[in-house]
């Protein structure tokens, strides 16, 4: 929510940053959820191929609810 008003107010790359922090979180949620933990500690390394597909165009996209 937070990346929602900064865009809103026009600091683009804050939003970019929070996106990135919220991104990285849900990483983390994905893994376990998924029953992929090899990368817990580094969320992101081989996410294209070690999460489903869904789950990463979620986290890409910023939609979580779609998780």
């Amino acid at each position: 929510m937070p990346a929602a008003h900064e865009s809103a107010r026009g600091e683009r790359l804050r939003a970019q940053d929070a996106h990135a922090h919220a991104a990285r979180h849900l990483l983390w949620m994905a893994r376990p959820a998924g029953g992929r933990t090899a990368h817990r500690l580094t969320p992101s390394r081989a996410a294209e191929t070690g999460l489903p597909a869904r789950a990463v165009a979620a986290v890409a996209a910023g939609t979580p609810a779609v998780l």
